[in-house]
C-alpha cells in the first residue's frame, strides 16, 4: 500500500478481510496489525507486506490468511475492531446493500465513499491490484485514480508478484494521520 499522508510513529493500522455488517466488523477471519516505525512514515512511502518475509518498514502482528477465491474484501482501519475508523476498503465483489454479509461479502464501511475511499467491482475476480506505477498530485487526485476501476489489473489467475519496484507516488499536499496515543 502507499501512505497518502504522513503517519506518526507508533500508529497502529489494521488490515482485515472481516466484512462489515453495517454496525460491526465480523470476527471469523484474519487481521494483520501494522505498527508504524518510531520515526513515522512520509506521504508517498510504499509499504510492502509479504507472507513469511515480513514488512518493508515497521512491524506486524497477527496474520492475513489471504483472500477467498469466491470473493473477499480488504478493509483498513485504525482503532479497535469494536469501534473502527475506516481508512480504505476494497472488495472483489460489489458492496452488498441488503441481507447479512458472508465471509465473501461486506457492506461499504461507514464513512467511506465508493470510488474515493473504497472500491468495488461489478464482477467477482480473484486477483487484482492498482496498476498505475507512477502518479503525482493531491491526495484527492490519487484517491480518485485508485477509485477508477480501469486503473486496476484483474485476473482469476494468481499473480506471482506485483509490479511495485520503480513505482512512484508523489503527493503535492500531504496531510498527517494522527492518533491519540
Amino acid at each position: 500500500f502507499v501512505a497518502l499522508a504522513n503517519i506518526d510513529g507508533a500508529t497502529v493500522i489494521n488490515f482485515t478481510d472481516n466484512g462489515w455488517n453495517g454496525t460491526a466488523l465480523g470476527t471469523t477471519e484474519s487481521t494483520l496489525v501494522w505498527t508504524v516505525p518510531a520515526g513515522g512514515v512520509s506521504a508517498g512511502t510504499i509499504v510492502t507486506f509479504k507472507n513469511g518475509v515480513g514488512v518493508s518498514t515497521g512491524t506486524t502482528t497477527g496474520s492475513y490468511s489471504g483472500a477467498s477465491t469466491n470473493g473477499d474484501q480488504l478493509i483498513v482501519y485504525i482503532g479497535a475492531s469494536s469501534n473502527p475508523t475506516f481508512l480504505y476498503a476494497v472488495t472483489s465483489n460489489t458492496w452488498i446493500t441488503t441481507g447479512s454479509p458472508t465471509s465473501n461479502t461486506s457492506y461499504l464501511p461507514t464513512g467511506l465513499g465508493n470510488g474515493t475511499t473504497a472500491r468495488d467491482f461489478l464482477t467477482e475476480t480473484d486477483n487484482q491490484y492498482y496498476s498505475v506505477t507512477s502518479i503525482s498530485g493531491t491526495k484527492a487526485n490519487i484517491l480518485a485514480s485508485i477509485g477508477t476501476t480501469s486503473n486496476w489489473a484483474r485476473s482469476d489467475t494468481r499473480y506471482s508478484d506485483f509490479p511495485v519496484s520503480g513505482a512512484s507516488i508523489i503527493l503535492t499536499q500531504p496531510q498527517t494521520i494522527v492518533t491519540g496515543k
